[in-house]
């Protein structure tokens, strides 16, 4: 008996909260259509912005083409070396991309890829020097400042003062050897430009 109670209890509220004369029901689907028709005019309006706002920024990049961190122009490692093999004074400061530690020495590589090395610690217990060099991040462009203190040559070092530079200067597998002074990101010179 309960069963049947409930279930006239349960069509009773449906006819309630349903359509159930023509007016509520031409009403329901009227309000039904217009949400359908607004979903799709949002839908048009979102997919009308999203590809306008490519075309505009396509635009932008195609006026202002960036150059990188490092430029073409910039300084590369051959044109130091044949700049030493001429006589002339090595540059202070050189646009590089940071590679890694070399057991006392920095890495760093042109827009090429050769390497110059900078000495930043005078042995393996400075830990001054490490803490100097912490914040330098692989693959990141830097101006490099050192004083240029030699080549390398097949992991040998050879100091401008030696009786035997000017001849390894003319070999063509070396690399400049400076001491590590400091190093300026350059991602930021590129935020301030733009």
């Amino acid at each position: 008996m309960n069963r049947t109670d409930d279930s006239d209890a349960t069509s009773e509220s449906n006819s309630n909260y349903g359509p159930d004369d023509a007016f509520s029901r031409v009403e329901y689907n009227r309000t039904v259509g217009d949400m359908k028709i607004l979903k799709f005019i949002i839908r048009v309006l979102v997919l009308i912005l999203i590809s306008l706002h490519p075309a505009t920024l396509l635009r932008a990049q195609a006026d202002e083409k960036y150059a990188g961190d490092i430029r073409e122009q910039d300084l590369r490692v051959s044109e130091i070396l044949n700049g030493l093999r001429d006589g002339q004074a090595a540059p202070t400061t050189i646009r590089l991309r940071y590679s890694g530690t070399r057991g006392d020495y920095l890495a760093f590589y042109d827009y090429v890829g050769r390497e110059i090395y900078y000495r930043y610690r005078r042995n393996r217990f400075d830990d001054r020097a490490e803490r100097k060099i912490q914040w330098l991040i692989a693959g990141q462009a830097y101006a490099v400042q050192g004083d240029y203190t030699g080549i390398m040559s097949v992991g040998v070092f050879y100091s401008r003062n030696d009786d035997r530079y000017r001849e390894i200067l003319g070999e063509p597998d070396i690399m400049p050897v400076y001491n590590y002074q400091g190093a300026q990101p350059l991602h930021l010179e590129q935020i301030i430009i733009r």
